[in-house]
């Protein structure tokens, strides 16, 4: 893992045309860029935009990724419609992973047995955990006290 900020994307282009056995016309061809192009980002003489050099990847059967510093592969977040809001017709803090229609498990209230709303998001996650554990220990305490269940 690098933790230079550059990347060699001269390197990688010029490395994926090579091990496929491609030129640069062919390689500019099946990714819709100039072969000039690709001959400048090969010589270092010009730095792709990263839709472009994605096309490029793609062109010779490769991906682009992210992945964290532990090498774990991370999910995009998703794009979602203008009109998703929440029940006050604010939109959702971008800085949060919007969850819509939740499944059973990815809402904190599942636990407690409330409605499942359309849309929620996920807020800190060791927060969320300490909750929940705390949520089910508080559960299993009020299940044992007595006159539980009576009616």
């Amino acid at each position: 893992m690098t933790t230079d900020q550059t990347l060699p994307t001269d390197q990688y282009v010029r490395r994926v045309r090579r091990v496929i056995g491609i030129s640069q016309r062919q390689l500019a061809r099946y990714a819709g860029v100039s072969e000039r192009t690709v001959a400048r980002i090969e010589r270092g003489q010009a730095v792709p935009s990263l839709p472009v050099f994605s096309r490029l990847l793609c062109a010779a059967g490769y991906e682009v990724i992210v992945v964290d510093a532990d090498g774990r592969f991370v999910e995009p977040m998703q794009n979602l419609p203008d009109d998703v809001r929440d029940r006050q017709g604010r939109r959702f803090p971008a800085h949060l992973d919007v969850v819509l229609d939740p499944e059973p498990g990815e809402w904190w209230g599942d636990l407690a047995g409330l409605a499942r709303p359309p849309e929620t998001f996920r807020r800190d996650p060791a927060d969320r955990e300490r909750r929940r554990e705390r949520y089910v220990r508080d559960q299993r305490l009020y299940r044992r006290a007595p006159g539980y269940g009576l009616i």
